[in-house]
């Protein structure tokens, strides 16, 4: 059994283009701040979460490659990381697969938006940082998702709310 990590590792999005298939038409998905990695495993697969009871057994190396490379695909690395990256070993690519995993499974999309929704009357203000601070360290995959689902109309549904309070 490998250890569980102590803490969740990041990537640090570039400042250029997305490679992101769906960023060339939307620009503005782009990030310029720490994105985990993690939605980049197909969401079909089992995922049981590294700090619970029962372990992730490692796949083949091949596998893990491919997960990695798809990996690095969504998050959008700087050039200058991608080599240290590509570098680490089977172990350590599965480590930031699984952390990432994680890191979504707890705060998937739909859930934020239900919370934006059931809260639009009077939402905690930490909520609403929070809110802006996944927006910004997330997976494109993870922003497509909170687009897809009216996300940013839930948001400026808050807001609007209030602004209305505050006159």
């Amino acid at each position: 059994k490998s250890p569980t990590p102590t803490h969740t590792p990041t990537l640090k999005t570039s400042d250029g283009p997305s490679r992101h298939p769906s960023a060339a038409a939307t620009p503005y998905r782009q990030t310029s701040t720490a994105v985990p990695v993690s939605a980049t495993v197909a969401r079909t697969q089992t995922f049981v979460p590294t700090t619970g009871k029962k372990e992730n057994p490692m796949p083949s190396a091949s596998e893990v490659e491919r997960q990695f490379l798809n990996l690095l695909e969504r998050t959008n690395p700087p050039d200058d990381q991608l080599p240290k990256l590509r570098s680490l070993d089977s172990k350590a690519k599965w480590s930031l697969i699984l952390a990432e995993k994680e890191k979504d499974e707890q705060d998937p999309p739909a859930n934020i938006i239900k919370t934006l929704k059931d809260t639009a009357e009077n939402p905690k203000q930490d909520f609403l940082a929070k809110v802006v601070k996944l927006i910004s360290t997330r997976t494109t995959e993870w922003v497509d998702d909170f687009l897809d689902l009216n996300g940013p109309s839930a948001l400026f549904e808050v807001l609007q709310k209030q602004i209305i309070r505050i006159r």
